[in-house]
C-alpha cells in the first residue's frame, strides 16, 4: 500500500475527522524522523498514517488497539509496519517496542 492509497483507505475506514487529522500529523512527524535518521521515509510515514486505523473499533477495549489493526492491514502492508502499530500500544498489548521505527512511532504519537 502506498501513501495515497492509505489516505483513501483511511477515509473509508475512519469516520472521526479529528482522528484522521491526528493520523496525518503523526505521519508527517514520522516522515521527518525517518529522514533525520536516514531511514525509509515512505515506510515510516505509512506507519504513522495507519497507526490508529483501528482506534474507533477498539476505543472501548484499549487492549485490542493495535492488535485489531493487524486484522485490518494484513496482506496490505509489510509486517514491520504492523509490528510497529501493535507495539505503539505496548502498555496494553504487551508487545515491547524494539526497533527505531517502533520507538519513533510512540514518540510521534505522544
Amino acid at each position: 500500500m502506498e501513501t495515497e492509497e492509505a489516505k483513501e483507505f483511511i477515509k473509508q475506514n475512519v469516520g472521526n475527522k479529528k482522528i484522521i487529522l491526528h493520523m496525518l500529523a503523526v505521519a508527517a512527524i514520522m516522515r521527518e524522523l525517518a529522514e533525520y535518521f536516514g531511514e525509509d521515509a515512505e515506510k515510516w510515514e505509512l506507519t504513522g498514517l495507519l497507526h490508529d486505523i483501528d482506534y474507533e473499533k477498539t476505543k472501548e477495549n484499549p487492549e485490542r488497539h493495535g492488535l485489531e489493526a493487524e486484522n485490518i492491514l494484513k496482506n496490505k502492508v509489510p509486517p514491520e509496519i504492523i509490528q510497529a502499530i501493535k507495539a505503539h500500544n505496548f502498555e496494553y498489548t504487551g508487545i515491547k517496542p524494539e526497533t527505531r521505527m517502533e520507538k519513533a512511532l510512540i514518540a510521534a504519537d505522544a
